[in-house]
Order: C-alpha cells, then structure tokens, then sequence
C-alpha cells in the first residue's frame, strides 16, 4: 500500500507532514507497509484545523480547544485511480496553557506553543487511526 502525500489546507504550517506521519504509523501498527509495492494508494488533505479557547479565568484562557478534520481516500492507481472508499474524519483536542508568569500573571507563550503542538500531534494521531479504520475493506 502506498501512502501518497496529505495535502495541508490549514494556516497551520506542517499539518499535512503530521497527518503523513500518523498515518503512516497507523498502517505500519496493521502491518501495511508504505512503498510502491502496494495495489492501493491511500491520499488526503487535513481540511481544518482550528483553535479556540473553550474556557477563561479571570485574567487568562484556563484551557485551549483543537478542532481538525481529516479527509483520506482509498484509490486503485492501476484502475485509473479508481476512488475505492474515502472517509471523511473531525476531532477535537483540549490542552492547557502554559503557566503564568508569576511576574505579569500571564500566559507563557512558549510553553503554550509546547501544549498545542503535542494536542495536534494527539489529535491528528487519533483521526489518522480512525480514517484508516473507515477505509479499511
């Protein structure tokens, strides 16, 4: 099975990179191998990703709220790219701020940057298993 590439939609920079990777994981845990060697081709696009704050203290955001959706498709590159199945993914992922600073009381935004990231890699994980389980025949 070849993993063709996850095209990035997002404002987010390496979204499309993290989704490859997690998908790529996923087929690696069922034993599907990537490389050419395979009948079928499995592509997509992350189509949104999103932050929002989903709670506030009263001088800073008390938790974070990731939204993504995820679109990969099954096709036959040996039947003129035959669309096999597609399977269409939405998620969403809390993560904490980074702490204050106890000088200004407010968010540390490297430590923020830190929470997010690891919340997108969780949360782009969990939709790359779950599409692939969509499109499994």
């Amino acid at each position: 099975m070849l993993l063709a590439d996850v095209q990035n939609e997002t404002s987010e920079p390496d979204a499309g990179l993290l989704a490859a990777r997690e998908a790529e994981r996923a087929l690696a845990r069922c034993g599907a191998a990537r490389g050419a060697g395979g009948p079928l081709e499995i592509s997509g696009a992350v189509e949104r990703l999103s932050f929002v704050p989903s709670a506030a203290g009263p001088q800073r955001v008390a938790v974070w709220h990731a939204e993504a959706r995820l679109r990969l498709t099954l096709s036959d590159p040996g039947a003129a790219g035959r669309v096999l199945a597609r399977a269409v993914v939405s998620g969403t992922e809390d993560f904490l701020p980074g702490a204050a600073d106890p000088a200004t009381g407010r968010e540390r935004l490297e430590a923020t940057e830190v929470s997010r990231r690891i919340a997108v890699e969780r949360l782009l994980r969990r939709l790359a298993s779950e599409a692939l389980d969509r499109l499994a025949p």
